[in-house]
């Protein structure tokens, strides 16, 4: 009989569903301690594991029993719903304090896992918004939680360290989303990319100005490459590490002439290109205060910094991260700090050829010889300062979308574990999408994303495969942004004919290649206007 009575007890019906919402609600009502709370939040993801636990959660967080989950928080007319993501909010702010709150490291980071894994249940499969946790994007960068998550051996509660990364990943990345649109930031991304417009004019401030200044940057950086190449194949028999006869490097010098000139040649630097990598800084230094260095942590982004004085090695103007053996070029990068230094190397050698470097040879074949720690992918990628011209076009008009895009596509290449988060993510970052349908830039990020995908060696995110639900969603977001797009669509018709001019041994993705195809295609303004080839 009484195994009759637990199983009638157990099944899936209204009466049990009832009982289980009420125990739910009595036991959070009477959670008052924050090592109480802890432990309930250590209890929710399992119960989450199954429909019936998932319905369950959506009947206690219905208001007042009348069947709608809140969108947000009201100070006048609280929820459970919204009380629980406040006190996780709360609970995490905790672990803040490194000191007297917890026995040892171990069991602050336990709290801090606990946490996470709750806020990303919640906003994930509870559709909770952000800011019904309070300041947790601020309390994210302030923990530094991508490299505490990786490197300490506790066990977090609620998963590995990787799967507790990849949940802090989310989050902060739909956190960053948020903290991008200031107009802070949008203002001092103008000002940077009138500080490009300038190279062309004192007076420029127009897109167009800025364009071609970008396009011929990456003119001079590609030629400067070149050069350089050639005269490090040239001295590559001389060993930097032992003493070198001056008269053996100025003989090999001398027969490279034009690599010298060239590198002379890529022009030296004035007020004007020094006022550029300034306005580049102050954005970065703005978005570092703006996101709490939030975007400094996400696993596999780089950043490059602004240097005051010359630096002494080429390699030192170029300082590019690893994600295993793929390089990772910067978000932002200081264009003519990198001519800067290959400018200045030019110089030295065409000082010791004409003798008035007696006793900085060596120092110079270093420097040269430096440029092998830079990846030579790095050195070729297509059009690295129109991109990030386009980063900064659409921090000014896009809100940073096609930005935070960027940042989830590099990040989702270094976390290792698979996790059911990332689609929610992809789809919570991109669904106030129609605020940048207007954004060049935008349009430009996510066109050169996809390129990138299909292509080979083009640029940062070729050569690796994404999950099909990811790149689908891309090419679905592109086209939802083109689609009605008022004013010449020519950049979308550069990106169709690279797309279909890629040969065949070059291309890393034929589906997605055919795909991408077709869905560009389909758009309205391309499809009315197949006869027009614009300039590219």
């Amino acid at each position: 009989m009484a195994k009759g009575q637990l199983q009638l007890a157990m099944e899936k019906t209204d009466g049990r569903m009832d009982r289980d919402k009420r125990g739910i609600r009595w036991l959070f009502s009477n959670v008052t301690e924050d090592t109480e709370m802890e432990t309930f939040a250590l209890a929710i993801p399992g119960s989450f594991d199954e429909e019936w636990g998932q319905k369950v959660w959506e009947e206690v967080f219905k208001a007042d029993d009348d069947g709608v989950i809140p969108d947000n928080a009201t100070p006048e007319h609280p929820t459970i719903y919204d009380d629980l993501c406040q006190r996780i909010g709360r609970l995490l702010a905790t672990c803040a304090n490194r000191g007297g709150l917890f026995a040892n490291e171990d069991a602050r980071l336990r709290r801090i896992g606990a946490c996470i894994n709750v806020a990303a249940l919640l906003m994930f499969k509870a559709r909770a918004k952000l800011n019904m946790f309070g300041e947790i994007g601020g309390l994210l960068g302030e923990l530094g939680l991508a490299d505490t998550f990786s490197a300490s051996a506790a066990s977090p509660a609620g998963g590995t360290h990787s799967l507790l990364t990849a949940r802090w990943t989310c989050v902060s990345l739909v956190a960053i989303r948020q903290m991008l649109k200031v107009d802070l930031l949008s203002e001092l991304a103008q000002y940077a990319v009138s500080g490009l417009a300038r190279l062309q004019s004192p007076f420029g401030s127009s897109d167009e100005a800025a364009l071609a200044s970008a396009e011929a940057i990456d003119r001079r950086l590609e030629g400067a490459w070149n050069y350089v190449e050639e005269l490090d194949r040239a001295l590559e028999p001389l060993d930097p590490s032992k003493p070198i006869p001056l008269p053996q490097v100025k003989e090999i010098l001398s027969t490279h002439e034009s690599d010298v000139s060239g590198l002379e040649g890529i022009g030296d630097e004035t007020d004007v290109n020094e006022n550029v990598d300034w306005r580049i800084s102050l954005l970065q230094d703005a978005m570092d205060k703006a996101t709490h260095t939030l975007t400094r942590q996400l696993p596999g982004v780089s950043f490059n910094e602004s240097r005051r004085t010359e630096p002494a090695l080429v390699s030192e103007a170029f300082i590019f991260h690893s994600i295993g053996t793929s390089p990772v070029l910067p978000q932002l990068v200081f264009p003519l700090q990198q001519l800067r230094s290959l400018h200045t190397l030019g110089r030295k050698f065409r000082n010791i050829m004409d003798g008035s470097h007696t006793g900085g040879h060596e120092r110079a074949l270093r420097s040269l010889k430096s440029i092998n720690q830079i990846p030579v992918q790095l050195r070729r990628l297509k059009d690295p300062m129109k991109r990030q011209l386009w980063r900064l076009r659409d921090l000014r008009d896009g809100c940073g979308l096609g930005y935070t895009v960027e940042l989830f596509f590099l990040a989702l290449r270094q976390l290792k574990e698979t996790d059911e988060y990332y689609k929610q993510t992809f789809d919570n970052i991109i669904s106030p999408w129609k605020d940048s349908k207007d954004s060049f830039g935008t349009h430009q990020i996510l066109l050169n994303l996809i390129c990138d995908l299909v292509i080979q060696d083009r640029g940062i995110f070729s050569n690796y495969t994404y999950p099909e639900y990811i790149t689908t969603r891309l090419l679905r977001l592109t086209v939802d942004i083109l689609d009605g797009y008022q004013s010449d669509v020519g950049h979308v018709e550069a990106a169709l004919r690279e797309l279909q001019g890629v040969p065949r041994q070059q291309c890393f993705d034929r589906d997605f290649q055919s795909n991408a195809i077709n869905q560009l295609r389909g758009i309205d303004a391309v499809s009315q206007d197949e006869g027009h080839v614009p300039a590219t």
